[in-house]
């Protein structure tokens, strides 16, 4: 079986799981699955989703929580961080469960984007979706600046140079303009 095929056997088994522990709750994919559904792929090691409510006993078998997650990998699927938050990101949290599209749910593209800035190790996921034009660079900054605030502004606006990096570098490859 191919990378790829094995990819999309292990999601669909992970995405039944969750719904399996969802019961019922709101949830949405919001890291590497979602940017493969948006096709800014990259390789996934762990299956994020977003939540207003905790999940209730029973958990999944061999799961672990602590205040804001719990983190289980179901018998053969992609390890699972289900993340609740009622800290200052729970309008972010709010936010990103009013915008979901698709089968299994994924969370909009502007919230994706901030919940990756938020996470801070997915740099590459922040680029991919404006470089691959999924994202407009001054919505996002607005998404950003009412979100996160001032101070994440900057991150992104630093990511953004590096999309416009990689455009720029595309460009030169395929010698020609690319949009």
């Amino acid at each position: 079986m191919n990378e790829r095929a094995e990819l999309e056997r292990q999601a669909r088994v992970t995405v039944a799981a969750i719904e399996e522990a969802a019961d019922g709750r709101r949830w949405a994919l919001a890291g590497a699955l979602a940017l493969h559904a948006y096709e800014v792929g990259g390789p996934v090691t762990e299956v994020t989703v977003v939540a207003l409510e905790p999940l209730a006993p029973p958990l999944p078998p061999g799961a672990t929580t602590d205040d804001t997650d719990c983190l289980w990998t179901p018998d053969g699927g992609l390890p699972v961080r289900w993340t609740t938050r009622d800290n200052h990101y729970a309008t972010l949290w709010w936010r990103s469960l009013q915008d979901v599209a698709g089968e299994p749910p994924v969370v909009g593209a502007l919230a994706l984007l901030a919940l990756l800035l938020v996470r801070r190790d997915q740099a590459e996921g922040v680029i991919g979706l404006l470089a691959e034009g999924v994202v407009d660079a001054d919505e996002a900054r607005a998404f950003v600046l009412e979100h996160l605030g001032p101070f994440a502004l900057d991150t992104l606006n630093d990511l953004l140079l590096h999309a416009e990096w990689e455009l720029m570098k595309r460009r030169h490859t395929r010698g020609g303009d690319v949009h």
